[in-house]
């Protein structure tokens, strides 16, 4: 549940919860909505794909310039 939703119907904020003795809450932390393992992963498998192309691109260039 939305904590500013409560409070808000109670007529509640982080003072008046400190007055009556409540700890008050942190906001929930969020996960982002793409892991950052995923990003970096995609990164390095996008260079390594770019390498091999160009490997093989240069390599049949050559080979055709040695005919």
């Amino acid at each position: 549940m939305n904590r500013n939703w409560i409070n808000n119907a109670f007529f509640l904020n982080d003072l008046t919860l400190e007055f009556l003795r409540i700890p008050s809450t942190l906001a929930p932390h969020t996960d982002p909505c793409v892991p950052i393992w995923i990003i970096i992963f995609g990164v390095i498998f996008c260079i390594v794909l770019v390498a091999t192309m160009l490997l093989i691109f240069s390599g049949t260039r050559q080979h055709r310039r040695g005919l």
